[in-house]
């Protein structure tokens, strides 16, 4: 689906809804698990995409290779991501090298393949404006919604800087009451 009047930013994903698409087991687990990388990892696709199984133990490590910023990123697997991961890895072959394995063997799922696929997903739960990146700013703007520092934000995107972080953090009515209350006289 395309992005709609937010100057090219992909749409946020309420965290209930999250959570739906995530306990959907009418979407099959590759797909669950490539949603829950995606968001997990603050991931982008073209990264999720080339994980290797083999990058994967208590943290993800996208490789240089594969980021924008070609920097070589850590990412610690949460225990929600763990319990995913290890059911779908069950189900792969062990001669598999790719986690999203695309139609010829030992190559990597391809980001439009993940990306209509996510496109479909986004249509059954009448979601306008999202694309692989709204996970990416789901999870930065939920944690800073829920107090993580910028400093651990930063550290799990990967941004170079504070000013690209920012640009992914969507500020709501409510945070900026809080922030007002803060204030108050």
């Amino acid at each position: 689906m395309p992005k709609i009047n937010r100057s090219g930013k992909a749409e946020i994903i309420n965290k209930n809804v999250l959570k739906t698409i995530l306990e959907d087991k009418s979407i099959n687990i590759k797909h669950r698990t490539l949603i829950s990388t995606l968001f997990f990892t603050a991931g982008r696709i073209g990264e999720v995409c080339q994980i290797k199984k083999n990058e994967i133990g208590t943290h993800i490590t996208f490789s240089s290779a594969t980021t924008k910023m070609k920097k070589t990123r850590q990412v610690l697997v949460s225990l929600q991501l763990r319990v995913l991961l290890d059911e779908y890895i069950a189900t792969l072959p062990k001669e598999q090298v790719y986690l999203f394995s695309g139609r010829e063997p030992n190559t990597p799922y391809s980001k439009d393949t993940a990306g209509k696929i996510l496109d479909k997903i986004f249509t059954k739960y009448g979601l306008v404006g999202c694309s692989s990146h709204s996970f990416r700013r789901s999870v930065l703007t939920h944690a800073h919604q829920s107090g993580a520092s910028l400093a651990d934000l930063q550290q799990l995107s990967g941004h170079s800087s504070l000013s690209s972080l920012q640009q992914y953090l969507q500020c709501s009515d409510r945070a900026q009451e809080k922030v007002l209350s803060l204030v108050s006289l």
